[in-house]
């Protein structure tokens, strides 16, 4: 069991880690999900909301009122911001991805001419997008749709298991990480890829039956 001691330490470090606007690593916001506060593609879900929660409920503005802290009031907002953005990313696959690559490989694919090239050379996924948005436009009833939905949805669930297998091989059992180019070629293609199949899934509901779906767009 902590003491009183030990546990007004670790609450004043993640305050400092919380106040540092420039907090690269979202691991170290969770170190009882992330002991080693290094980067991991697995993430107990479970561990990670219920870490988020007890966090939130100690830095949320909120929480601070009645007995704030030198500085704590100004900055606890921020605090709670940044711990919402921690959370949101390292439990969403594709944002994890995107993080993990921009954060520790200096792979940013928030910028579209860095994503584009993972996926310029593959014609057969671009034909296959463009393909399925013609079918969104081109579907007659809810039935068409619902089909078209469930196929992307087992594309995603597919990728994801890809980024499991490749980030397995990349952190080589969380021991150390494998410094392998074309590895980190294929997770980023894969990560594009599975940007696509999401921004996909959005287009999909926006169909809408008896409508000119014709201007429905799937952003890259």
């Amino acid at each position: 069991m902590f003491s009183v001691s030990s546990k007004v330490l670790c609450r004043s470090r993640l305050r400092r880690a919380l106040q540092s606007r420039s907090m690269s690593n979202y691991f170290k916001l969770f170190p009882k999900t992330f002991p080693s506060q290094k980067p991991e593609w697995a993430v107990d879900t479970k561990s990670l909301r219920k870490e988020y929660r007890s966090l939130q409920a100690k830095f949320h503005p909120d929480a601070n009122i009645s007995t704030p802290e030198v500085g704590e009031t100004s900055s606890s907002s921020d605090q709670s911001s940044l711990l919402n953005i921690a959370y949101d990313t390292l439990k969403t696959p594709l944002l994890r991805s995107q993080y993990i690559l921009g954060s520790f490989f200096d792979t940013n694919l928030q910028q579209e001419a860095v994503a584009n090239k993972f996926l310029n050379g593959d014609s057969n996924i671009l034909l296959k997008i463009l393909e399925i948005h013609e079918n969104i436009e081109d579907c007659q009833d809810a039935e068409e749709i619902e089909e078209l939905n469930n196929a992307n949805k087992s594309r995603i669930e597919n990728v994801e298991k890809e980024l499991d297998s490749l980030y397995g091989r990349l952190f080589n059992g969380q021991e150390h990480i494998v410094r392998d180019t074309e590895l980190m070629d294929i997770i980023a293609k894969k990560t594009v890829e599975l940007k696509y199949w999401i921004n996909l899934s959005k287009a999909i509901k926006e169909w809408e039956p008896d409508a000119d779906n014709s201007n429905i767009t799937i952003n890259h």
